[in-house]
């Protein structure tokens, strides 16, 4: 049921503003494209998460999470991270994820290795075309069948920072949730001005 839910939410959060034109990435989808997880992102998330979890699961950090290059904009090589998905060999995601949501890492790779420059939790993280010091927007959507949020993120030419954020609650009689509906779908579309 729970992936249904998230499905659907991401679903009708993105329709509601068709001015998103980048990249999505959902929880509960695979990378079409995978690249390998670096040794020290490995290492930096273990640090951060449940340690014994992975014994139990018979696995470390880096077999499960999967990685992804994604384009920011600008000149760096970023990868984006997260949990691989239940299905998948030597997969943690019981390790990372909670009821409706999983944390995801955006790094930057180069020579000298890799740098957290972003993380946050959702169900899904879009890379939008507005730029902010020449890297690309992120907007991240979580929620559950009676709560929405959406964060957006800028780059501050270190690292991603909170621009603004909105939340909504559902099921307090139809006037009220088509009101919040409302609300979120023009957050959405002001996110990307």
């Amino acid at each position: 049921m729970r992936p249904i839910t998230v499905a659907i939410f991401s679903a009708v959060l993105f329709a509601a503003s068709p001015a998103l034109a980048g990249e999505n990435f959902n929880i509960e989808e695979g990378f079409a494209h995978t690249a390998d997880v670096p040794a020290s992102a490995a290492k930096d998330i273990e640090k951060t998460s449940d340690g014994p979890c992975f014994a139990e699961s018979k696995t470390t950090a880096r077999d499960a999470l999967e990685a992804t290059r994604i384009d920011l904009g600008n000149q760096t090589q970023a990868l984006l991270l997260k949990p691989k998905l239940p299905s998948e060999d030597k997969a943690a995601w019981g390790c990372f994820c909670g009821a409706y949501s999983c944390p995801m890492w955006i790094y930057s790779s180069d020579a000298a290795g890799a740098r957290r420059i972003w993380s946050s939790a959702g169900s899904s993280v879009e890379i939008v075309d507005h730029k902010d010091n020449g890297s690309k927007r992120l907007l991240v959507s979580s929620g559950s069948a009676g709560h929405q949020e959406a964060v957006l993120y800028g780059w501050n030419g270190g690292r991603y920072k909170v621009l603004r954020n909105k939340a909504v609650v559902l099921g307090q009689g139809a006037q009220v949730d088509h009101r919040a509906k409302k609300d979120m779908a023009k957050f959405l579309k002001d996110a990307v001005r």
